[in-house]
């Protein structure tokens, strides 16, 4: 966990960055399920958000915008990966409160969120269970969600939204080879982080960012075979 100040995030609650993220997300999802104009018509946020009292009027449009237009883009990746492949698992690592499997559940995918303990936690308290989700409290770097997703599925959608910005370059190349040893498929659906989010190993906050997807295929490995970049806005 990267060390820095407490947030206090909902009424009884208090989190330190980057798990404090979660609930600016969250906001920005509920917020959003309120207009009649919704980008995500995510009724399963503004739920969460009401459950742990979230205030969701408060909300920095500019920001929530584009959070929610990379969001809208990696549900229709996701939703189109179990659709068009062998894809029998989503796997979403750092997944904070998100409410991706309640928004592209397709009725028969396995789902596993995996993100720090404090945060699975409050998901386990908060959020509805279901007999094809399971929660791990375990950082990206685990090899228990591999272990877990291949119990399950040999093809598997692995999502990494906000995630790599938060991890050192050496643990991205450990992620992706180990994805590629782990499963004989799988899809992974991401957003990187700006090149102007770099900061030093000390402070609080992203470590480093790209400028665009090829730059990524080229650093974490040779053994990717596809790539598909397209502008989230």
């Amino acid at each position: 966990m990267l060390s820095g100040s407490w947030f206090k995030v909902a009424p009884t609650i208090w989190m330190q960055r980057p798990q404090a993220t979660a609930f600016s997300s969250l906001r920005s999802r509920a917020h959003d399920a309120d207009q009649a104009d919704s980008q995500l018509h995510d009724a399963a946020a503004r739920a969460l958000a009401h459950r742990l009292g979230v205030d969701c009027v408060d909300v920095d449009q500019g920001r929530a915008r584009a959070y929610l237009t990379r969001t809208a883009a990696l549900d229709g990746w996701v939703r189109e990966a179990i659709a068009t492949s062998s894809t029998t698992a989503v796997v979403d690592l750092g997944a904070g409160l998100d409410t991706r499997f309640e928004r592209v559940d397709d009725g028969h995918v396995h789902w596993l969120d995996v993100d720090l303990e404090d945060v699975i936690r409050l998901r386990q308290r908060t959020l509805p269970a279901h007999a094809r989700r399971t929660h791990l409290a375990g950082g990206a770097l685990d090899p228990r969600w591999q272990r877990e997703a291949r119990a399950v599925a040999a093809s598997c959608c692995v999502v990494m939204q906000g995630l790599l910005a938060y991890l050192p370059a050496d643990a991205i190349q450990g992620l992706f080879a180990a994805i590629a040893d782990t499963f004989e498929h799988a899809t992974v659906v991401l957003d990187l982080p700006r090149a102007w989010q770099q900061r030093t190993p000390t402070e609080v906050g992203p470590l480093w960012g790209h400028g665009h997807g090829f730059e990524l295929v080229d650093f974490v490995s040779s053994r990717l075979v596809r790539l598909s970049t397209k502008p989230t806005g």
